[in-house]
């Protein structure tokens, strides 16, 4: 019970850690991309500035320029606020000081997760119903007060003791002087049969109780089976969206680039918002990306396994034949016995 109990502690834990390491990398990959680009937004007020004392623009346009740089200045900068707390949770997780930034590896944010070969829902459910450290420690449990109770009806019996004893006498005219003997004394309380009675009683109750909440237990773990993989399902939608509308503006600030004649002030400005809009896109895909590892590790702590290769798919699928046949078996003969 302590090491099923132990397991489902491990297995949280690493959970948490690589929710925190993900968030982490895509915080510190994020900076990576916009540390240029808030240098950009802070030379720009510089710009509008002497645009609007030249009279080029007009006061409210200014206003609404440097508004939109500082919309964007502030989105970039809540990347580091990001950044920073992700830190600390990671290394408290860690067992290190919460104090002071921390840098992981972030090159699996460089390529698209493929996580294409989950199992079928039903196959998952059965994992985690032979997986989950929970129902192994109420198994257990039950098994436990099953025994008390055979113990506790053995205990309403009489107690026997056998006895052994070795009696020498002295009276010669005795033909055999130096015996054996062996006997068997019992006792049996009988002011103690309630007692035994209302106990075999709590100890029922309990296994029933038990035997229920396994049931309950079970439904709760099929529950979050499912709840799992639809978040892994729209965690890979958005991350397409979010893919998908990067391209977009990207493919759009490269062709800006390319089709860029007039190197004035005013086609700065405006390239400029489209490099901070692509980089923005970028960034939120970048975390969508994180969220779509974090809800394929979320359904691995959900299975109660560690990976869910096609080698591992395979022996969890024949463990689970085998369970499958253990217990046709077992209820045959509890039928059997139920016919006697």
């Amino acid at each position: 019970m302590r090491v099923r109990s132990g397991a489902n502690s491990g297995q949280n834990l690493s959970l948490d850690v690589a929710k925190a390491y993900f968030q982490v990398a895509a915080a510190q990959k994020a900076i990576k991309i916009t540390t240029s680009l808030l240098e950009d937004c802070r030379s720009r007020y510089e710009v509008i500035s002497k645009l609007s004392k030249s009279r080029d623009i007009t006061p409210f346009r200014a206003f609404e320029e440097t508004r939109r740089f500082v919309d964007m200045e502030k989105r970039l900068t809540n990347y580091i606020r990001t950044y920073e707390n992700s830190c600390v949770e990671l290394r408290s997780l860690l067992g290190m000081r919460p104090a002071g930034k921390i840098l992981v590896d972030d090159s699996m944010l460089n390529k698209v997760p493929e996580f294409n070969s989950l199992p079928d829902i039903e196959l998952m459910e059965q994992i985690a119903l032979l997986q989950r450290p929970e129902l192994y420690e109420i198994d257990m449990q039950k098994h436990i007060n099953v025994i008390e109770c055979r113990k506790t009806i053995l205990m309403m019996f009489p107690n026997v003791r056998i006895f052994l004893d070795f009696t020498n006498s002295n009276n010669s005219f005795l033909y055999h002087q130096s015996w054996w003997e062996i006997g068997i004394r019992a006792a049996y309380n009988l002011l103690k049969t309630p007692q035994m009675i209302y106990r075999y009683r709590a100890y029922s109750a309990q296994v029933d109780s038990q035997e229920m909440h396994t049931y309950a237990k079970a439904i709760g773990i099929m529950a979050q089976v499912r709840m799992a993989h639809a978040n892994i399902l729209e965690s890979k939608e958005r991350f397409e969206i979010n893919e998908r509308v990067y391209r977009i503006y990207n493919r759009n600030l490269n062709n800006s680039l390319r089709n860029q004649k007039v190197t004035g002030a005013l086609s700065q400005l405006e390239l400029d918002h489209i490099r901070l809009a692509t980089a923005e896109t970028e960034v939120d895909s970048i975390f969508a990306r994180s969220n779509y590892y974090i809800a394929y590790y979320r359904m691995l702590n959900v299975l109660g396994v560690r990976n869910l290769g096609t080698e591992e798919v395979t022996s969890l699928k024949a463990e689970i034949d085998a369970a499958r046949i253990r217990a046709e078996k077992e209820l045959a003969e509890q039928k059997e016995e139920a016919l006697r």
